[in-house]
């Protein structure tokens, strides 16, 4: 299902999110927000991500797929 890496960058994130079925619904600036079962998952679209906000965006993500 979702292949995580130690270190991913925004594109990585963004790959593994629209390949398990999150859409795409806003992009402002450098930040892109994907939308599944209601839950909102903001990605950076930065070279690396810091391992604060990866874990962050791992816990919204486990969240949609309870639903």
């Amino acid at each position: 299902m979702y292949n995580w890496k130690k270190v991913m960058s925004g594109n990585d994130v963004s790959k593994l999110l629209i390949n398990n079925g999150w859409e795409l619904i806003r992009q402002k600036g450098s930040h892109r927000q994907y939308k599944k079962n209601n839950i909102v998952c903001t990605v950076p679209m930065h070279p690396d991500i810091k391992t604060g906000t990866l874990s962050a965006i791992k816990r919204t993500i486990e969240l949609a797929e309870k639903l």
